[in-house]
């Protein structure tokens, strides 16, 4: 499991560097974060309902990993990447081509991350 550091909790292992919120507009704002490998992306749900960030490969290049992440509503959850490279990820509630987003860890940047389905 290629950049799986502990899974999703809300205590991450590593410093959380990037945050993520999802948006009353059923969005992730930002869509694309950077964070140095051992570092750790929290995302903070405002959508006044429970949301699930789920792990996909539906980016170019993107890593295969393992994310299932409950965040109840007003709360926040987060996840620490071990190894460089690009994590896309998406709502469960909704495809990957509604709500989305990407994490560029270690070497790759926010740049190197292909268009979001989403987007």
């Amino acid at each position: 499991m290629a950049g799986c550091g502990g899974g999703g909790s809300s205590e991450p292992q590593g410093e959380v560097t990037a945050e993520v919120t999802l948006t009353e507009d059923e969005a992730f704002d930002p869509l694309r974060v950077h964070v140095a490998e051992g570092e750790a992306v929290r995302w903070i749900n405002e959508t006044g309902e429970r949301r699930t960030v789920r792990a996909n490969t539906e980016v170019d290049g993107s890593n295969e990993w393992e994310l299932d992440l409950a965040i109840e509503a007003g709360e926040t959850g987060a996840h620490t990447f071990q190894s460089s490279g690009v994590y896309s990820y998406h709502d469960a509630q909704d495809t990957h081509f509604l709500m989305c987003g990407a994490v560029a860890v270690g070497d790759t940047s926010e740049d190197d991350v292909g268009s979001l389905p989403c987007e």
